[in-house]
């Protein structure tokens, strides 16, 4: 499946404010086949160039690579079926592996002239990283990326992404219906048909996007800071090679065990809601870059006929503390609010038909000990929710705050925390917000209303 965004293609990282929210109809039923047992669905943002529904492997094994020193996974842990041709984003490497009677013929080429590209047979294994599925090709299509990764190999090319960029190129593909031989980092390269899509021979491809990485920006964000290094690197990889031992051997992988998986019968039927994601401006994609994404998804609730929701919560009520008035006045005040929220959640793209059971398949799973929380807003209309991470806690809970979320909207009913343990067939929802301050029974009312409105069973979990 492949969504197309509408703007013009434009710089990774240096996009242009665009005041219309992006939509999705997504139409067409989700396509899971050839997936592992493994996988989950995750809605993603890159940047500014919008957002997918990706599919998430990041629990695949992985390994070093003694020789190359970077991270390795079994290809079938990734891909089901044995006839997946795909694009490749490591760490930054940039990789094309067409299938061949039960293997991968992988090209690979090299920055700056270094080495000559080469094809080599895979039958296992590949970079951990994000990758491009084209799906449904025509077999010409699939026989003329063949032909030209032959054509270009033995040739010094002055990127991975550029050599791998013209194989497709040459092939008959093209992004947004322009031509890709003039790209060279492997973030464009990403950020191009990420937008944009591409096409062969003017038809639209459809792509499916899998990482095995934390998250499609971070894994990016971790690409473009290996380009700015690329030079150096160049230059210690030619004058101060590091010594590989002679029995250093490539990771092997063991059977792929099947482990718990989408359900995907949430994923084709039941009723339908409307997914959001916010996007950030030009300058918020740079914030992110520095401090971390925090998106706030959305999705649309029905009518609420629970009487402990029927009036909104006062944002930091009662009477305050210093610290509390250091929080409303200065901190979090409403001109503070509007600006952050001007940046880091300037628009939405907006997914429509999303099934409600299967918005819930979205939230990662943590255990029990370790549990992976998110914030919630409940207002009369919609769900929000911001992920909480520990990379930086106190970003974390600045970013992340029940009132950012909300911009001070006069219509939130409900506050708290949710998250989804592995192994656990409901979610637990409390009423951990200091800014709102829910009683105990709004929390049991929005446990109950969450459960009707996704059909999966939410359990109240008073915060300590």
């Amino acid at each position: 499946m492949m969504y197309t965004l509408r703007k013009a293609a434009r710089p990774f990282f240096l996009e242009s404010d665009d005041e219309r929210d992006f939509v999705n109809a997504n139409r067409e039923n989700f396509d899971f086949s050839g997936l592992p047992g493994n996988a989950s669905i995750d809605l993603e943002l890159l940047g500014h160039c919008g957002s997918h529904f990706t599919v998430d492997v990041a629990d695949v094994d992985q390994a070093i690579d003694e020789r190359s020193h970077l991270a390795f996974c079994p290809i079938q842990g990734v891909f089901g079926s044995a006839n997946a041709l795909f694009i490749g984003f490591g760490t930054p490497n940039v990789f094309l592996m067409a299938p061949e009677q039960g293997k991968w013929q992988k090209f690979t080429a090299f920055m700056f002239w270094r080495q000559r590209s080469y094809v080599a047979n895979i039958a296992d294994r590949m970079q951990v990283g994000v990758y491009f599925e084209l799906r449904d090709l025509p077999d010409e299509a699939i026989a003329a990326i063949k032909w030209e990764m032959e054509t270009q190999k033995g040739a010094r090319t002055a990127s991975c992404a550029n050599a791998n960029a013209k194989v497709l190129d040459r092939a008959g593909f093209t992004c947004g219906g322009k031509s890709l031989r003039h790209v060279y980092r492997p973030s464009r390269l990403a950020a191009m048909i990420w937008e944009h899509g591409l096409e062969y021979q003017g038809k639209p491809v459809a792509i499916r996007f899998i990482r095995t990485s934390e998250s499609i920006g971070s894994h990016f964000k971790a690409v473009w800071l290996k380009e700015l290094t690329s030079f150096c690197r160049m230059v210690k990889k030619q004058f101060a090679r590091h010594n590989t031992s002679a029995t250093a051997q490539a990771p092997k992988f063991d059977t792929i065990p099947s482990s718990r998986g989408m359900s995907v019968e949430h994923w084709q039927r039941g009723e339908r809601t409307t997914v959001r994601i916010s996007r950030p401006s030009w300058l918020g994609v740079w914030l992110s870059f520095m401090l971390g994404q925090y998106p706030i998804f959305g999705a649309d609730m029905p009518e609420m006929d629970a009487p402990e929701l029927a009036t909104p919560l006062q944002s930091f009520p009662g009477k305050l503390d210093r610290v509390t008035k250091l929080k409303k006045y200065i901190l979090f005040s409403r001109p503070v609010i509007w600006l952050v929220r001007r940046h880091l959640a300037k628009t939405n793209d907006s997914h429509q038909n999303v099934p409600r059971r299967a918005a819930v398949e979205m939230l990662r799973r943590g255990q029990s000990s370790a549990p992976f929380k998110y914030n919630v807003v409940i207002t009369g209309r919609e769900v929000l929710i911001t992920r909480l991470t520990n990379d930086h806690p106190l970003l974390s809970w600045i970013l992340s705050k029940h009132v950012m979320m909300s911009g001070y909207s006069p219509d939130v009913r409900f506050a708290g925390e949710v998250w989804r343990n592995e192994g656990d067939t409901f979610v637990s929802l409390n009423d951990n917000s200091g800014t709102y301050k829910p009683d105990a029974g709004r929390l049991s009312a929005a446990a109950a209303h969450l459960s009707r409105a996704f059909e999966l069973e939410v359990r109240p979990s008073p915060a300590l």
